[in-house]
C-alpha cells in the first residue's frame, strides 16, 4: 500500500547549513504511526547551503 504524506506532516531538521524533511522516523523525529515496515521506500528532501563544507 502506498501512503502519501504532505510536507507539514513530515519530520523537519534545521542545522543551518542543512534543511531536511523526513518521511519516516529518523534521528530526533519519531512518528509511531509510521514504523514497522518491511520493504521501505522513502523520499527525504534535503537542501544544503551553498559552499557548505561536507
Amino acid at each position: 500500500m502506498i501512503i502519501s504524506r504532505i510536507q507539514k506532516h513530515c519530520g523537519h531538521a534545521d542545522f543551518g547549513w542543512l534543511q531536511a524533511q523526513y518521511t519516516f522516523s529518523f534521528g530526533h523525529y519519531f512518528d509511531p504511526d509510521f514504523t514497522h515496515y518491511g520493504a521501505l521506500r522513502v523520499l527525504n528532501r534535503e537542501t544544503i547551503a551553498p559552499k557548505a563544507a561536507c
